[in-house]
């Protein structure tokens, strides 16, 4: 009789706090606004900093998995943010700055449309009063923003013939910027 293999062992899994991501993970320099810190074992956070500044912590998940903070005010640029609790400091993730004006197009709901456009979308962001949008180089329709100017609305544009994904810009008069995972023509 043989003796059964067993598989090898799972490496073990971290002690403290696993930061996973931060939403929105674009913000103003001048701070104040709500972030949501998503990740595992985050319950009873004591403190939550973005590049060394603490931030406020304003609502905590009772079963850890995210913690919502005010973040503080910092130059433009990326930095680090780490949570702490009893377990430890988590990994840490990270989050940039804007320089005022700049428009942050986070995310672009739906991401995807026909080819022939006229398809409405809602651009979830920061800084996008007075935004124009491209998708795909052609120009979307704005009809506006909401009054925080974190949400534009529009209708997107013709796409190419064939189909396939394209790069969304924002611009403001502080410059511009590319919305992560574009728009897909379908």
């Amino acid at each position: 009789m043989t003796t059964p293999t067993l598989p090898p062992a799972l490496p073990p899994l971290p002690a403290g706090p696993v930061l996973l991501g931060v939403v929105p993970a674009t913000g103003p320099t001048a701070g104040g606004n709500t972030v949501q810190l998503v990740g595992l074992g985050l319950g009873g956070a004591t403190s939550v900093l973005f590049g060394g500044t603490s931030a406020t912590i304003v609502g905590q998940d009772p079963l850890g998995l995210t913690v919502t903070v005010l973040a503080p005010a910092h130059a433009a640029g990326a930095v680090p943010v780490t949570v702490t609790n009893a377990a430890g400091t988590s990994n840490p993730a990270s989050y940039v700055y804007l320089a005022p004006g700049l428009a942050a197009g986070t995310v672009i709901i739906p991401n995807a449309g026909p080819t022939a456009g006229g398809l409405p979308f809602a651009l979830i962001g920061s800084n996008l009063q007075g935004a124009t949008v491209t998708i795909g180089g052609n120009a979307a329709t704005v009809l506006g923003t909401d009054p925080t100017g974190s949400v534009l609305f529009g209708v997107a544009p013709a796409g190419p013939p064939g189909g396939g994904n394209v790069p969304v810009v924002v611009t403001t008069a502080g410059g511009s910027v590319t919305v992560p995972g574009g728009y897909t023509y379908l």
